[in-house]
């Protein structure tokens, strides 16, 4: 299931870079709008590095939109709580219809329709046939799905801290006891 998921994010990813291929006209400007366009607000704003439910709503909007943002709650869903359909079918239909949409545009774009078809067609069957760009392309899924599903999280334990404590009176004494009592702290 996590190698279905991932082909279609990569179906999303591929029908992007073919619509920035085709408005953009050097490979230089491919590739800074392809990292300005996907990449970094992948990353920001689809929740993969912070939590989106602190931030503004106008952010939480952007993060939703976010075709990565699909694809990381599907691949979560698949590594903390298995094949939850509910959310794999929603999440997953949501990419799909992305991939549709962005290749779709991409055909439209283009003036060699039959080459593009051609070049897609290349692509996906080389992802699925070769074994090694398949490994590159799941083992990273599951090791930073262990790594942000178990490994790392933003849960405040055991942060250390320092008192100087010049003052040394009861109201001092007293936020001092009620910051070691929540069990976040530790001196």
């Amino acid at each position: 299931m996590v190698i279905l998921i991932s082909m279609i994010y990569l179906m999303v990813a591929l029908g992007i870079g073919l619509v920035i291929s085709e408005v953009t006209k050097n490979q230089f400007l491919a590739c800074q709008s392809s990292l300005l366009i996907s990449f970094l607000p992948c990353f920001v704003l689809s929740g993969f590095i912070f939590d989106l439910r602190s931030t503004p709503i106008g952010v939480q909007l952007i993060g939703a939109i976010l075709p990565f943002s699909h694809y990381l709650t599907c691949i979560r869903a698949l590594f903390l709580s298995g094949t939850h359909w509910g959310i794999l079918l929603k999440e997953g239909g949501l990419l799909l219809l992305y991939g549709i949409f962005f290749i779709g545009a991409a055909f439209g774009m283009t003036r060699k329709k039959e080459q593009l078809a051609v070049i897609c067609r290349k692509e996906i069957l080389a992802i699925w046939q070769d074994k090694a760009t398949r490994l590159i392309i799941v083992v990273p899924c599951i090791i930073l799905g262990f790594l942000f599903g178990y490994a790392a999280n933003y849960n405040l334990e055991k942060a250390p801290y320092a008192v100087i404590d010049l003052s040394h009176s009861k109201e001092s004494a007293e936020l001092i006891s009620r910051i070691d009592g929540t069990g976040f702290f530790q001196r």
